[in-house]
């Protein structure tokens, strides 16, 4: 019989460290943080159902949200999970950071004798593919009122601490002479790292260990280019778009709960930067990007000439509609034959146009858009892109839908 060990977790946003923990999108994209990782929790969890997802974290939804986008601490995860769903969960989740507590203690001296008794027990201090040992971090929130024994320290004090809670630890540097932090960049040379973060909901010390935090980065760079790149492949498009950044692009395939399999819609896809995590991270071939102009997106996939305010995308949930609607059959027929005609698509991502043009339905593919007169004239027209899209959701079971 086979035992599966269930372990604490925190869910923290990236406010410092190396470069295997930082991430410089965590404060934009923190509001979305609890979102994502419940959808991922979902996704992963044997356990996932409405009444598991109530008892997930150890704050409400609300709480947990303000603690991630204003970098005030940890938000506790009430629910322990197994070391199979929190490292799937780690490999994917981009606007905060999983740590796995590894011990905990009430002040600095009573951390590194948990630190002490933990380290003999089961190789915490590798990463699976290297026993060197890690490079130590002092996580700190900004926005934290309560950050017990570090709060008021400076940036010395900061280090003499941290090499006091350490000494005589396996994690001490003077133990192998090695001080050069987590090491360069390149794989199988960099060192894995943990940290330790003052914990308000237990009023202690604690010794976490990232998740999965260097995979989480390497899945958003494989949905986009970054930096400079994304800059100039901006200015070279020849309809000169707004392509979304990839960690955005990867936060929302998250929240849908995308998988290698999943068969997504994009029906304002642009450049097909909102598809490229599900083509290009997790390598699904069932995607349709479509576009009024058409052509070869960004991924260098060819996207289909269409118009989301023409038919078929409109007409055919109504057409199904009345066609359940006429048809005096069982509940479930009416439902699987929803499913086999309507629900092809089990995820719609899109970034549904908006700015100071009307929508247009007819017209030349030369001719402008006329000009909106105002901001309730353009957030009709806004709306008049977004309806479409939700009543074609809205007539299929299970889909999910972003905006």
């Amino acid at each position: 019989m086979i035992t599966r060990v269930m372990r604490e977790h925190v869910l923290c946003p990236s406010t410092e460290g190396c470069h295997s923990v930082f991430r410089g999108w965590s404060q934009p994209l923190g509001d979305f943080a609890v979102h994502e990782f419940l959808a991922l929790h979902r996704l992963f969890s044997e356990s996932a159902g409405a009444e598991a997802e109530a008892h997930v974290l150890g704050e409400a939804d609300d709480v947990a949200r303000r603690l991630m986008r204003d970098s005030v601490g940890p938000v506790p995860i009430r629910a322990r999970l197994s070391e199979s769903v929190a490292d799937a969960i780690g490999r994917r989740l981009v606007a905060g950071t999983l740590h796995e507590i590894v011990c905990e203690g009430g002040d600095g001296p009573g951390l590194r004798d948990a630190i002490q008794r933990s380290s003999t027990e089961r190789t915490l201090f590798t990463d699976g593919k290297s026993a060197r040992r890690p490079h130590v971090l002092l996580q700190t929130f900004p926005g934290a009122s309560d950050a017990g024994p570090i709060r008021s320290l400076g940036a010395k004090r900061r280090k003499a601490f941290l090499a006091d809670v350490v000494r005589g630890t396996a994690l001490d540097p003077n133990v192998d002479d090695e001080h050069a932090g987590c090491g360069p960049r390149c794989a199988g040379q960099k060192r894995p790292h943990v940290s330790i973060m003052w914990l308000p909901h237990k009023s202690s010390l604690a010794l976490t260990r990232p998740v999965r935090a260097e995979e989480a980065l390497r899945f958003v760079h494989a949905c986009g280019e970054c930096g400079e790149q994304q800059q100039q492949s901006t200015a070279t498009s020849r309809y000169d778009p707004a392509p979304p950044k990839p960690e955005l692009a990867a936060c929302i395939a998250n929240i849908a709960m995308a998988t290698g399999s999943s068969i997504a819609l994009d029906p304002f896809a642009g450049t097909g930067g909102l598809l490229r995590p599900l083509t290009e991270a997790l390598g699904s071939p069932y995607v349709l990007g479509m576009d009024v102009v058409g052509g070869t997106c960004d991924a260098g996939r060819d996207m289909v000439a269409g118009n989301a305010l023409r038919l078929p995308l409109r007409g055919e949930a109504s057409q199904n509609q009345s066609q359940s609607q006429s048809q005096n059959q069982s509940q479930s027929q009416n439902q699987s034959q929803s499913q086999s005609q309507i629900g092809v698509y089990d995820v719609i991502v899109c970034d549904p146009p908006y700015g100071m043009r009307a929508p247009r339905i007819e017209g030349a593919s030369g001719e402008k858009d006329p000009v909106v007169a105002g901001p309730r004239a353009m957030e009709a027209a806004t709306m008049d892109f977004i309806r479409p899209v939700v009543a074609f959701a809205g007539s299929s079971c299970g889909l999910v839908s972003l905006f």
